[in-house]
């Protein structure tokens, strides 16, 4: 999925989640990973540490509502197999 800033590239599909790779679209520079966090109950940024990245408030954004989308897809694929 590319968003105008962000790139995000599925790297591992695990059992029931997912780890993303964030990709900046200016120059292919990865930014970091988006993957499940078992302690917070939630997907989480996981911040490259290899270089030191600058976020406008464009990029922060952009990132919040892909976050939000998986939280969203998560909630309604958990009570979809509730349901079943």
């Amino acid at each position: 999925m590319v968003i105008e800033h962000l790139k995000f590239e599925i790297i591992e599909q695990k059992p029931k989640t997912q780890v993303y790779s964030v990709i900046s679209t200016f120059d292919e520079t990865k930014l970091g990973k988006i993957s499940w966090y078992g302690f917070w109950r939630a997907y989480c940024f996981f911040p490259t540490t290899e270089l030191e990245t600058v976020w406008s408030d464009d990029c922060t954004l952009q990132l919040y509502n892909f976050l939000k989308k998986l939280k969203d897809d998560r909630k309604i694929n958990k009570e979809k197999n509730d349901v079943i």
